[in-house]
């Protein structure tokens, strides 16, 4: 136990103090499933837990989040009366549609870059190639030493576009691909980290 690290009263002081300061808060509130089938229902924990869920969600400041094991629609039908309250089931990768926030996942992101770099493609003199476009990375690459001026060029516009608030979580990476020039666009972390 000596091992655990305690809130001090000024530790405590400073977490409520930055709390109420912040002028946007993302809160998660993780359910793990304790093999009770009836514990989300049971009402004496709902009676408790769904006023604090409400005036969290009321925040506009406040972007909250209920994350569980079970199926989403199991979860709706306990907390999906709350306005504001997001949802996700199946540890944090099934969302609800009623959420209000909207999350992007790798697929998603990486099917609009690749659009991205086919457009960036059709500029190219010496056509580049795509493999193994899966759902966390795709490989580019050219056939021969020609032409690699022009994939590096892909490679800086590819870049560019990385860098903007919406891909912040994907990188452009040059790596060895057989004998030809190549580089990934790839998300930073992998997808096993959920919400």
């Amino acid at each position: 136990m000596s091992d655990i690290d305690y809130m001090t009263p000024e530790d405590s002081r400073k977490m409520r103090e930055e709390y109420s300061q912040a002028k946007q808060r993302l809160i998660f509130i993780v359910h793990e499933d304790s093999g009770d089938p009836w514990y989300l229902y049971d009402e004496d924990y709902q009676e408790k837990i769904n006023p604090v869920l409400s005036s969290l969600a009321a925040d506009p400041k406040n972007e909250v989040w209920m994350v569980t094991s079970r199926r989403v629609e199991s979860v709706e039908e306990i907390y999906g009366r709350i306005g504001n309250l997001n949802l996700a089931g199946n540890n944090g990768v099934m969302f609800s549609n009623k959420n209000k926030a909207r999350v992007d996942l790798p697929g998603v992101l990486i099917g609009e870059l690749a659009n991205k770099a086919s457009e960036l493609m059709e500029g190219v003199k010496i056509p580049c190639h795509s493999s193994t476009n899966k759902r966390d990375f795709i490989t580019y690459f050219v056939e021969g030493e020609e032409g690699k001026s022009d994939l590096e060029v892909m490679r800086k516009k590819l870049q560019d576009v990385v860098r903007t608030e919406r891909y912040k979580g994907w990188e452009v990476k040059d790596i060895k691909f057989s004998q030809f020039p190549a580089f990934q666009v790839k998300a930073k972390y992998s997808d096993t980290k959920r919400i």
